[in-house]
């Protein structure tokens, strides 16, 4: 996603909840993507279904992971973030230290499973040339799209995590109620990153059984056309010195350029009937 982790952060100011949308809808046109199943966590929920919402037709399903889309209580820290001076400023202290302290006590339920590793893995994205501006703009979306919510008609699944500070679980009581067409699964014991600390019980099994279905599908169709093809070269074999002496022939366009259209045409001729 365009300004987020290794991705690329242009200094273009298109950070808007309507510009990350366009751009989205643009990269699948790129990929060829007709039709997908959008999954968003945190703020990526608040993304995801501004793009279902937008877009209905070009996604099948919606999964969201403790997303953002009702009003939130409001914080001083990110209404300073949103004051560009000030926001870099306050950025400057999230150091390694810093970092680790938000992993343990509001992140993650189980505070040793943040690693060195983990912070790292927080902390080196924004050492990348444009992060800070891009994080900061991306800091000024508003994700409460609490009128629209209801309009949401994909099958949806919330999963959400009981322990969750940064997002309360009763949130998701709320998105379950609005999304008509919801489910939603509560997972114990487990902070905002379920990914990360809980990953088999975000993992669908479902969506891994038809990885596997799908790639068997294009297994047996790979198989299948190489079959025909050496069906093809079998009958072809005996023959293979003549075609391959008209492919000689054809390469060598300048040479039959300077013969007489006829004798070109009696030699071909008298080599199809050798």
């Amino acid at each position: 996603l365009k300004g987020y982790g290794y991705s690329d952060k242009p200094a273009d100011g298109k950070y808007s909840q309507k510009d990350i949308r366009e751009f989205l809808i643009h990269f699948m046109d790129a990929l060829r993507i007709n039709k997908a199943v959008l999954i968003g966590h945190s703020w990526g929920g608040g993304i995801a279904m501004d793009l279902a919402l937008s877009c209905p037709e070009r996604f099948e399903k919606v999964v969201l992971i403790d997303s953002t889309g009702y009003k939130l209580k409001f914080s001083p820290l990110k209404w300073l973030l949103k004051i560009p001076p000030l926001g870099q400023f306050v950025l400057t202290f999230f150091d390694e230290k810093a970092v680790g302290r938000i992993l343990k006590h509001w992140v993650f339920f189980n505070p040793s499973l943040v690693t060195g590793e983990e912070i790292q893995g927080c902390i080196n994205p924004y050492y990348i040339k444009g992060a800070t501006l891009a994080a900061l703009e991306i800091h000024k979306i508003n994700f409460n799209m609490e009128d629209r919510i209801k309009y949401l008609s994909h099958p949806t699944l919330i999963i959400w995590e009981k322990e969750d500070k940064f997002l309360n679980v009763e949130m998701s009581k709320k998105f379950e109620r609005d999304i008509k067409n919801s489910t939603l699964k509560i997972i114990e014991d487990c902070g905002h990153n379920p990914q990360e600390e809980k990953p088999e019980e975000v993992k669908p099994k479902e969506f891994t059984k038809r990885v596997a279905y799908e790639f068997n599908k294009k297994r047996k169709e790979a198989i299948q056309s190489l079959k025909t093809y050496l069906r093809l070269l079998h009958y072809v074999r005996p023959y293979w010195y003549l075609a391959l002496l008209v492919l000689i022939l054809s390469s060598f366009s300048s040479f039959t350029s300077i013969l007489p259209t006829q004798i070109t045409g009696v030699a071909i001729n008298q080599i199809w009937k050798a």
